[in-house]
């Protein structure tokens, strides 16, 4: 084989176990984040600020909600859509904060206050599709 051979057997014992689990996990990984890229493109769809929330068109864009911690999590599950903001008030929202726990301070309530306001309305027809939609993707 001209010398390019290799004597070396295949790993068996703690080696071999350590790559299985290490290839499980990038496997793992790479699902997860997939399905997280599919969540985020949904969302977007729908609330065209929540990955970068313009305040004013000089500012920096900020993003509105951090989509993976508890509060991102309640948020996507119980309001996805802009139009479920129309029926809340200022008030309503910092009444949610407190019930829920979420712990979201009262600026970043004005801001998914505002970018709900700036948001297109998901027509009344599909909007109960995208909920049902976000709801088995946040399953996953």
């Amino acid at each position: 084989m001209a010398q390019r051979g290799s004597e070396r057997l295949p790993p068996d014992g703690i080696p071999a176990a350590l790559r299985a689990v290490s290839r499980a996990r990038r496997l793992f990984v790479r699902e997860v984040t997939r399905c997280k890229n599919v969540i985020r493109s949904v969302v977007d769809a729908t609330f065209l600020e929540y990955q970068r929330f313009l305040p004013d068109p000089e500012a920096d864009p900020e993003p509105l909600l951090d989509r993976w911690s508890r509060s991102g999590r309640w948020w996507v599950q119980e309001l996805p859509l802009p139009q479920d903001y129309a029926q809340l008030r200022r008030d309503d929202l910092t009444l949610l904060n407190r019930r829920e726990v979420l712990r979201l301070p009262e600026s970043t309530l004005e801001r998914i206050g505002t970018a709900a306001q700036r948001a297109f309305p998901v027509p009344e027809a599909v909007a109960p599709v995208w909920r049902d939609h976000l709801r088995r993707l946040d399953e996953v």
